[in-house]
């Protein structure tokens, strides 16, 4: 819950920080120096994203540590994939913006990539935060609302 509320107060800080470099113009953007430091981001949040994938093999035997039960996918490790995910979009805008901004002059492309960004971010962490607050407020999980938790109750 606390990772998804911070990717949406992030998205508000950077939503906030573009729209002033929009009304009152920014700074002006060494790419030089912030292309190949966002090449290497991307790359290291491709790996991650690649580490954390839901798509790994058990192979047989027990889930892991990062999956419920029925081996799917854990809230911590959507979090988590999430995260890394929202930063790849990070590196992927600087590098957009950098490059236009190299080719073109045309500076205006770091805000308006940073607002983009802001925008995928909050659209990815909402069903997460929804989600984790369900889990919070003790709801019956998806799972188990087809009727299955009369079921398991009955187990217990």
């Amino acid at each position: 819950f606390a990772n998804s509320i911070l990717l949406l107060l992030t998205a508000v800080a950077l939503s906030r920080q573009a729209v002033g470099r929009l009304i009152f113009g920014g700074a002006e953007v060494d790419t030089s120096q912030l292309l190949p430091v966002a090449l290497a981001g991307l790359g290291v949040n491709v790996l991650g994203i690649c580490l954390f994938s839901e798509h790994h093999a058990h192979i047989g035997a027990a889930p892991c540590r990062g999956c419920d039960a029925d081996g799917g996918t854990s809230s911590n490790m959507a979090a988590v994939l999430l995260h890394v995910a929202a930063d790849a979009l990070g590196s992927l805008g600087v590098i957009a913006s950098s490059l236009l901004i190299r080719s073109f002059g045309w500076t205006l492309a770091d805000p308006i990539c940073s607002l983009l960004i802001s925008v995928l971010i909050t659209l990815s962490a909402w069903p997460l935060v929804a989600q984790s607050a369900q889990v919070l407020l003790q709801r019956t999980p998806h799972m188990l609302a087809d009727g299955r938790r009369d079921e398991c109750l009955a187990q217990l």
